[in-house]
Order: C-alpha cells, then structure tokens, then sequence
C-alpha cells in the first residue's frame, strides 16, 4: 500500500524555506493564534506544507505550555540560580550511564526554562537573562552528548525532550541561534533511531520526535514518514505480531500481553499527534479513529477498576511505584473528546469513573481476550481479570532488574477489585509465592526467567465470553526453572459470582503446594466461619489449614463448598522496592494485608481444590445468609470441570478431553476438547456458546440428551475463523 494511501496525504511537495522565526507577546495572556489553513487547490504546495507546519507546531507548542504561570516562574528562578555559567548543574553526573540516567534532569530543566520564557503572564517571559542560560545549557548538552545504557532515554526520551524545547523556542521573543538549533536537529537525527525498525509504543515514541523534526525543518519526508508510524499501530496485527490483536487485547515485547505498561504510552503518542493534526492532510483515517475509540472503551477502560489498573496486565510495571494509578488518563480522554467528538458521552463517563463516579450505570459484562489469553469480567460490584499464558504467548517478562518476583503472575493470576486500590503499591511486601489465584510450589527463592518473556507452556488455554456471562481456563504445565507441576484451572462466571475450581493438581517436587485465593491490602474487618462458627481475624491472626465455611472481608465472601486446609493470615509486612525492582529505593514500607489460600500438601497426586469468590457482599449479614448452594459443582476432574447455576438452569464445562457430564437432568456429550455454555432460551430450546481453547480443532460435535430426547450440532468450519481462532461461537439447539 503506498504511503499516501495510508495517511491521506495531498502530495504537497517539500519545501526548502527555513522556518521564519515567530515571536510572542509576553504581555499577551492569549494563546497564539493557529495560522488558517489554506483553502484545497489553493497556494503554492511549498506554502501548503509551510502552513501545516505552523499549524502542528503552534499545537505543539500550546501543549507544552503550563497552565500556572506563577509554577513557570518558580522553576525558571530555581534552575537560574543553580545553572552554571558553562551551562551544567552541579548536581547532574554527566558521565552517567546508569539505567537511572541523571543526565535527563538536565533536559527536563531546560524544557521548564523554555516554558518559563514563552508563557505569557510569567515575569521571564522574554527575559535575557533565561533566554541567555537557556542557550548555553543547550550548548553544553550538544557539546557533552550524554550517553545512557538504557537505549530509551537515547532515541526516544532524550530526542523527544531536546524536539519540545526546540518547538517552544520557535515562539520565544528571541528564537534560538540559527547554528545551534541545526546542530541539535541534527544530533536528534542521528541518536534518535528510525521508528520503522520499532513496534508498538516504542514506534510512536520515536515518531512523535520525527515528527517534531520534519515541522521544525519543513521536511515532507520526515513528517510523511512520523506520521505513517505513529498512527501505525491503530491497525489490527496477526497474532504473532506486536500490537492491537484481533481480540482487541495488546501485545508488546512479541506475543507479550501489555494493555497496561506499553499500551498506554502507545495510546499517549497516538493521540499526541492525532490532535496536532487534527484538520490537516494528516489526521487520522476512519478506520484508525475506530481501532483507537474500540481499544479504549472495550479494552483499555474496562481493565481499571475506579483509577487503579489490574495488577497482571502491566508486566514489569508492576514493580515501580504508582505504576497502576490511571488518574492522569483522563488527560487523555479530554483529548478523545477533540479527537473523535462523536464519542464525547463515553469518554465523559469514563472520565468521571476515574474521578470516583462509580459503577452505577456499569452494564455486566464478560470478555474472554482469546488471543491474549486474559479474561475480564465488570459489573457493579466489581471488575475481574485473569491471566494465563499458553505457548501462543509470553509469560509476564522481566528486565533491566525489574519484576524480579513476577515469574509466577502469568499462571492464572486473579485481579478482583471492587474499589479498585485492593493491590495498589502492596507488591513490595507481596509475598510473590502467594499471586492470588495461582496454584504454585511454596519455594524457597522465586525462580527468575528469561528476561524479557518467555512463551508459556500450556497448549490449552481459553475460555468463551456470552454477554454477562463466560469462562476461562487452562492446563497448567509448568517444567522449567526449577518448577515441575501439573493441574487444571477453570473460572466460571455466573450472575455475579466467580466459580473456581482445580484438579489433577500433581507435582513430584518437595514444597508445599498452595492455591492461593487472594492476597491484598487489609480493609475493615476480616470475618470467617467454620464448622458453623463465626470468629473474626483481627491484625495478626493466622488460621492455618482448618475446615473453613466461608470467610468476608472488603466486601467480597468466599465460599468453600467441600471441605479443605483453608488458611487465613492477617498482618502487617515489610518489604522494599529494590527487592523487586533493582532501579528502585531500599527504604522500607510497610502495609497490613490479608492473605488467603488453600493447601494442597507435598507431592500432591491429582488434588484439587473448589471456592466460590461473592463480590458486593457489603454487610456480615448478608454474608450469613448468603445461599451458596444455588451453584452446583458438577465435574472437576483432569477430563471435564463443570458447574450449573441451579437458579437459571445454565450449564458451562471445559472439557480438555472428549466426554460427557450429567447437569440438570441432560447429558452433555462432546467429542473434541472445548469451553461450552448452555443456557435456556424463551422458546424452551437451548443456547450453545463453544470455543476452542487449543486453537487445533477442525470440529466439534455436541449431543445434548433431554427427556428422551437428542439435539446435536456439528461445527466443522473452525480453520475459517483465521484470525480469530478461538473465539466464541453461538447456535440454538432445538429437541
């Protein structure tokens, strides 16, 4: 496809004009007008893409602007006085090479001289002095060239630093010297890397400088060429390739799932330059604004519960600070709302979800990301993710000495938020051998695996989504690293409540295995019942391997219908960023937190394991007479785990091989491994939701026997679905 298909460019030809300077009037508490577009077919091509320059860099420029002037004028006198008259700080290492990087401080310093020195109202508007220093520090860092380790801050923090400071010196009193802004274009080209050997965020992250550089020297091609790649990623990828999948999930680092952590600086870049161009030959397509609007609202915003991301799709993210607080997003969606205004209500709602609204007017619904192997369930009780990995894609990725204790978060790791801060800044005093809803060995030192990912190893792994309802599940099969172990894990969605079980549970290896339930911050009171008892579970209580009935706390009951070594430990716990994340403080934290989990023994030999997990649960009245006997357990075993809601009748099973189950007077029968649901519908028939988690099937037959009476319904047309293998199929069976 060529270029101009792409991004709908009108063939304006380059031009080799240097950009006029453009000055601003400090006493002028305006923004600078846009210069108006030139009406189609009229102009010479040079004074056209001169035009859509002004235009992006004017929008560029209003960006990077602070709206304070008097935070402006502050951090314009503080770096003033630390400057040195070469142009450095003092405080700044320069030979640096660290993943730390403190030679960034430098550029970061300089950009809020810049903005100090254009925004009208502020005192240094227009200041010799600044603009002099301004200079200079520029001059020293084209003359030091700081080089760091990390190859991010090289092509794409530092260029994209060095590009916003050029841009607003174009609007200075006094723009910069001819000379010197050359030379940092320059340098910014030759360490910047080219964002056509980059995917995903990193992509738009070296577009968005390109594009910076193309306005600045009014080169087509180099704007051509950042546009092209920054909006590149709105485009659905095969699955093997990095980007937004099919499913609407989003892989980065190889068939890695990344929706929080690269996602959302993938998203940032995209809409950073999507509103500069906004109006001109560059702007977005259809198709690019309905991939972005679908992953946002489908996707992006439905894996945040009230401000906070889940935990499992962040990968190494998860180890620095305040990584899953999603606050600043609504910057973002303020943007969607210039973008693409014919979705101003959604954003609107999503912005007041991140600002506490709530989940009122949330509608109930279950997605199983079948390429992503993640599964997600929102209602107004709470929002839930899962998280397996199978040998189509990476397990949850360590590097650059981050996410050191992670190796086990890609095994059927369970987010259950009902306000969403449950798991926010607890992981460094997560004990990471308990991720809430694995099943693991206790061991001694967490293994470390490949860094930067590695595939799983289960070759079946899926679930099927049907509107409120669904499920998900896999076959664990974990023999690397030190790790030998071997179970069944499903989780079954139905009306609000979350079915958990496993089996085949096997392991030669000498630790303890545990299923963990859940493991989060400690909120209110923590009430548990055994052997018809209630007992509460103040801070320091540990209830270890007991017969336990149910336990309540945050909101959230569990229930546990067969009898099984139940713990519970409530405490406080001390731990430090560096132990997960060698970039981070050794400063200790600490935090009260409540830890649930079963206990399967050593060397278990098909174990297996059954709870019931209750969201919106928010009295200890409620708790006791909640009727948890309204979900029945109808297989668990290696072969078929099944449940029905003895309510409403439906039935849902994964089978991982053929067989049958017997649920509410039928006999379900398939003939190839597969995720099922059954469901009565209003002309007394059924409905048939199927899947194929092992994305091989060529067929599957399904029998249902009823009252003396068979239904059968043969699928043989799996290989069409193509790119979506492993979706979720329908059809009605009628007796």
């Amino acid at each position: 496809m060529k270029l101009k298909q792409l991004i709908g460019l009108s063939g304006i030809a380059l031009s080799l004009t240097a950009f006029p300077p453009i000055a601003a009037a400090c006493s002028d508490s305006q923004p600078v007008e846009e210069p108006a577009m030139p009406e189609p077919g009229k102009g010479q091509e040079d004074d056209a893409l001169k035009a859509t320059c002004q235009t992006i860099l004017s929008r560029i420029k209003t960006a990077n602007l602070p709206a304070n002037a008097t935070n402006a004028e502050k951090n314009a006198a503080k770096w003033m006085q630390q400057i040195r008259e070469n142009g450095s700080f003092a405080d700044i290492d320069y030979s640096d090479r660290s993943f730390s990087w403190t030679p960034g401080a430098h550029l970061t310093r300089v950009y809020q001289m810049a903005q100090a020195y254009v925004l009208p109202g502020n005192r240094y508007c227009g200041d010799t002095t600044l603009y002099n220093q301004i200079v200079q520090a520029l001059t020293y860092w084209n003359t030091v060239h700081p080089v760091c380790d990390n190859w991010y801050e090289n092509q794409i923090s530092a260029p994209q630093d060095m590009g916003t400071i050029l841009v607003l010196m174009r609007y200075g009193a006094t723009t910069l010297p001819t000379e010197l802004e050359s030379s940092i274009l320059q340098y910014m080209k030759q360490t910047g890397g080219d964002p056509a050997e980059q995917t995903g965020a990193n992509k738009t992250d070296i577009a968005l400088h390109w594009l910076y550089r193309g306005c600045l020297q009014e080169d087509k091609d180099v704007i051509d060429k950042a546009v092209l790649h920054s909006f590149m990623p709105l485009a659905y990828v095969s699955a093997n390739e990095e980007g937004v999948q099919y499913d609407l999930s989003y892989f980065q680092h190889g068939t890695q799932l990344y929706i929080g952590g690269y996602a959302p600086v993938m998203l940032n870049g995209v809409t950073k330059v999507a509103e500069y161009t906004a109006g001109t030959d560059y702007k977005l397509s259809p198709n690019q604004l309905n991939v972005l609007y679908r992953f946002i609202n489908d996707t992006y915003m439905k894996s945040i519960r009230g401000h906070v991301q889940f935990y499992n799709i962040v990968g190494r993210s998860v180890s620095r600070p305040g990584a899953l607080n999603c606050s600043s997003f609504a910057n973002l969606l303020e943007k969607m709302k210039n973008i693409d205004p014919a979705h101003t209500s959604e954003y609107d709602r999503h912005m007041g979800t991140l600002k506490g609204d709530g989940y009122g007017s949330a509608a109930e619904s279950f997605t199983h990301y079948y390429i992503g192997d993640w599964s997600l369930y929102q209602g107004k009780d709470c929002s839930v993710g899962i998280r397996m990995a199978s040998k189509r894609t990476r397990k949850c990725e360590n590097g650059n000495g981050e996410n050191l204790k992670g190796f086990f978060m890609s095994d059927g790791s369970m987010n259950i938020a009902t306000e969403g801060d449950e798991y926010l800044d607890i992981f460094p005093v997560w004990d990471w051998n308990r991720v809430p809803g694995v099943t693991n060995p206790q061991m001694s030192e967490i293994p470390l695996g490949k860094a930067w990912g590695e595939a799983g190893e289960s070759d079946f792994c899926g679930g099927l989504s049907a509107g409120k309802e669904g499920l998900s599940g896999f076959s664990l099969s974990a023999g690397t690293h030190g790790v030998s172990l071997s179970a069944r894990k499903a989780w079954f969605f139905l009306g609000g409540r979350i079915v958990c079980l496993g089996s085949g549970i096997t392991t030669a290896m000498a630790e303890e295995v545990n299923t963990t339930v859940n493991q989060c911050l400690l909120r209110g009171n923590v009430t548990y019942a055994a052997n018809g008892l209630q007992n509460s579970a103040p801070v320091g209580t540990q209830v270890t391997d007991e017969a336990i009935d149910w336990i309540w706390h945050d909101k959230v009951g569990y229930f546990f219908p067969e009898k099984q070594k139940v713990s519970l430990k409530t405490e406080s716990r001390s731990g430090s960023w560096y132990d997960i994340n060698n970039t981070k403080s050794k400063d200790k934290v600490s935090k009260d937190v409540c830890t649930l989990w079963l206990n399967h023994g050593t060397t278990p030999a098909d174990a297996t394991y059954s709870y019931i997990i209750v969201p919106g649960i928010d009295s200890e009245s409620r708790m006791r007479d909640y009727d948890a006997k309204s979900t029945e357990i109808v297989a668990n075993t290696k072969d078929v785990q099944a449940v029905r809601d003895a309510t409403t009748g439906t039935v849902q099973a994964l089978f991982y091989r053929k067989g049958s189950i017997t649920a509410g007077g039928m006999k379900v029968t398939a003939d190839n491994p597969c995720a099922l649901m059954l469901q009565t519908n209003a002309a007394g028939g059924l409905d048939l939701y199927f899947a194929d988690p092992s994305h091989q099937l060529r067929s599957l037959t399904v029998t249902i026997d009823k009252n003396n009476s068979r239904a059968t319904f043969t699928y043989d047309a799996f290989a069409d679905d193509n790119v979506y293998r492993g979706k979720t199929h329908q059809a009605q069976l009628t007796f």
